[in-house]
């Protein structure tokens, strides 16, 4: 079987990520995409924490079109929590949309 290498003529989506975070801890705050020209294309930010078993966790998310003025989806989290297992029948598209 042969492995493929990376191959710097491939096209790629971004040129440039810039992740920025807070102290202690380097919580992800927002990260900045870049195109291979080196102009901003897309942000994400982190916002509104919450302390989740001993974690800071951001509870709401929103990616924004930096190329198309006012498009941006926003996630918000009102039920999380961590080490527990989630039942394989949760993902579905029914139990999606039911809540599970």
């Amino acid at each position: 079987m042969r492995q493929r290498s990376h191959q710097p003529q491939a096209p790629t989506p971004y040129g440039k990520l810039v992740l920025q975070a807070s102290k202690p801890g380097f919580v992800p705050r927002e990260v900045l995409y870049y195109d291979q020209r080196g102009q901003a294309v897309r942000k994400i930010t982190f916002a509104q924490f919450a302390q989740v078993g001993g974690r800071s966790f951001p509870t709401q998310t929103t990616v924004e079109d930096l190329l198309r003025t006012g498009h941006r989806t926003s996630v918000v989290y009102s039920n999380y929590r961590f080490g527990q297992a989630i039942p394989e029948s949760c993902f579905s598209v029914r139990a999606l949309e039911a809540g599970c």
